[in-house]
């Protein structure tokens, strides 16, 4: 024996209709947006590999346009500009007495990243987003001329660029605000602030 529904067939409709609507207003709600930025409490990772389509387009969103160089050991530096970006074949900074430094990084990225809250202590409450140090670095060669310190033939030196800041888990521009580069061999360094391709 059968036993009826207490539901006619209008009213299942009507049903179903509230239960679809319910779904697409959680999706298009606020939070839901935001938490598709959410990072992990603890997070960390490392990867390496050649530059993706959309990675290679945060790097050609990017300005290096000052920075200070130096060679370790000498007693002063000089301030320096480009307008390149890092996601150049190379990037050329030069100085107001014709000094010029050339990176040329060797098609490598390495994006590394870690929750920085166990570090700095901030207590990360449910509403708010666990913030992010965001690091991307190319190894590559430098040459610089014109520098105190600098060799006498433009011989070629390993230096790793770095490019850090904080954000959340997707990362975009406005996620690097400063850069530096490191010597691996020959002494040569600097740092600097990053602009984004639309910053004045």
């Amino acid at each position: 024996m059968k036993t009826a529904s207490k539901y006619t067939g209008e009213t299942k409709a009507k049903l179903r209709a509230i239960f679809v609507s319910a779904l697409i207003f959680a999706a298009l709600s606020p939070s839901a947006h935001a938490c598709a930025c959410c990072a992990n409490e603890n997070e960390w990772s490392q990867s390496t590999a050649k530059p993706s389509a959309f990675e290679r387009e945060i790097l050609n969103g990017l300005r290096l346009k000052s920075g200070v160089f130096y060679f370790e050991g000498s007693e002063q530096g000089i301030d320096a500009t480009s307008e390149a970006n890092p996601g150049a074949a190379s990037l050329v900074f030069t100085g107001a007495g014709g000094e010029k430094v050339t990176f040329k990084p060797d098609g490598k990225l390495t994006q590394y990243r870690a929750d920085i809250g166990p570090v700095t202590g901030k207590t990360v409450a449910p509403s708010e987003m666990v913030s992010l140090y965001h690091e991307w670095r190319m190894d590559g060669t430098v040459t610089a001329t014109g520098l105190t310190g600098a060799p006498a033939t433009s011989k070629k030196l390993k230096a790793t660029l770095v490019l850090r800041g904080t954000g959340n888990s997707c990362v975009d521009t406005v996620s690097f605000t400063h850069w530096i580069l490191s010597p691996r061999t020959g002494g040569l360094g600097g740092s600097g602030k990053i602009a984004s391709g639309d910053a004045n």
